[in-house]
C-alpha cells in the first residue's frame, strides 16, 4: 500500500435504519464523480446509497435477474454471480457491494476479482452486517447453497 492511499475501517453504532442509509451515503458519494463507472456488487432490486444519475455509469450485478430488472438506480444490469466476475483488468472507478460478502460461498474469489477490476486509484465501498447482529448470525448459519436455492424458489 503506497503512503498516500487511506483505507477506512470502522465501527458506527446507528440507532436505525434511514441514519445508517444516511451515514453510508455521506461516505460514499464523495467518492465518486459525475463521469464514475461503478459496479454495484450484489445489487439486488434497488440501491439507497447511490443513483444512476450521480455517476456516468452504475452497472448492477446479481444473481437475481428479477431483482435486476426491478433495480431503477443502475444504468446497467448483468446477472452473474459474484465469484466469477469477468469484467477487464483496470475497469471500474468504484466497486461497491452492501450486505452481500456474507452470502458469497467463496469470497475470497471476490475479493481477487474486485482487486483486479479496479482502477489503480479505484475504491472499494464494502459494507457487512454486524457479526453479532441477528441478520449477521442467520447469514452465518444458513449455508450459501442454501441461500441461492431459497432465492430460485422466492
Amino acid at each position: 500500500m503506497h503512503n498516500s492511499e487511506r483505507v477506512e475501517i470502522g465501527y458506527v453504532s446507528l440507532s436505525s435504519h434511514r441514519e445508517t442509509v444516511d451515514f453510508l451515503r455521506g461516505k460514499l458519494l464523495p467518492l465518486v464523480n459525475a463521469g464514475a463507472l461503478v459496479l454495484d456488487a450484489g445489487c439486488g432490486e434497488h440501491n439507497r446509497l447511490i443513483d444512476k444519475r450521480n455517476v456516468g455509469k452504475l452497472i448492477g450485478c446479481d444473481v437475481n435477474e428479477d431483482a435486476i430488472q426491478r433495480n431503477k438506480s443502475i444504468s446497467e444490469g448483468i446477472v452473474r454471480d459474484l465469484e466469477n466476475l469477468d469484467f477487464s483488468d483496470n475497469t471500474f472507478d468504484l466497486l461497491m457491494s452492501y450486505d452481500v460478502i456474507e452470502h458469497i460461498e467463496r469470497p475470497e474469489l471476490f475479493i481477487e476479482g474486485v482487486a483486479r477490476m479496479l482502477k489503480k486509484r479505484g475504491r472499494l465501498f464494502l459494507v457487512t452486517p454486524n457479526r453479532n447482529s441477528i441478520f449477521g448470525i442467520v447469514a452465518r448459519v444458513i449455508p450459501c447453497r442454501l441461500k441461492k436455492i431459497l432465492l430460485r424458489l422466492l
